[in-house]
């Protein structure tokens, strides 16, 4: 009986203990948990504020650099000035997800065919045949015979 009673207090003492142990790992986890989450709350809010106020942001991960304001415009005119400062060459891998970001393209489903489709139907950008997915914005200069081609009328 003795026995029993001894074992009995040793495995009570050593459930205390796991059971202190337990909640000492909870709390621990609980502030780290709180610390991730204002720290997530953090970074959504200066995103929010940055599409808000327009500002001009770097895209980490592949190193685009997005223009100040492409809201209100189309897919085409947005593709346009992302090309413009980035050396006038787009991946559509790279700016579709920059498209849906800023709400350029709302429909997330297609993006990716929208993005291609205004890039290829456009007269402003040339498919680079060395690259997929890629286009060359095609400069504004006309050709020197188009000045020919057409003489300005001057009135008399």
């Amino acid at each position: 009986m003795e026995g029993t009673a001894q074992f009995e207090g040793e495995i009570l003492r050593m459930l205390h203990q796991l059971n202190a142990k337990k909640e000492k790992i909870q709390a621990e986890y609980s502030k780290q948990i709180a610390d991730v989450d204002r720290q997530i709350e953090a970074v959504q809010t200066t995103a929010r504020l940055l599409r808000e106020s327009g500002e001009s942001v770097q895209s980490i991960a592949s190193g685009i650099a997005v223009p100040t304001s492409l809201r209100g415009k189309s897919v085409r005119e947005a593709c346009v000035e992302i090309a413009k400062l980035n050396g006038g060459i787009i991946k559509i891998g790279d700016v579709t997800p920059i498209l849906k970001s800023t709400g350029v393209i709302k429909n997330k489903k297609h993006a990716w065919g929208a993005t291609y489709t205004a890039c290829a139907r456009s007269k402003d950008f040339e498919k680079d045949e060395t690259a997929p997915g890629t286009f060359r914005l095609v400069s504004n200069k006309q050709p020197e015979n188009v000045q020919q081609m057409f003489p300005v009328v001057r009135p008399m």
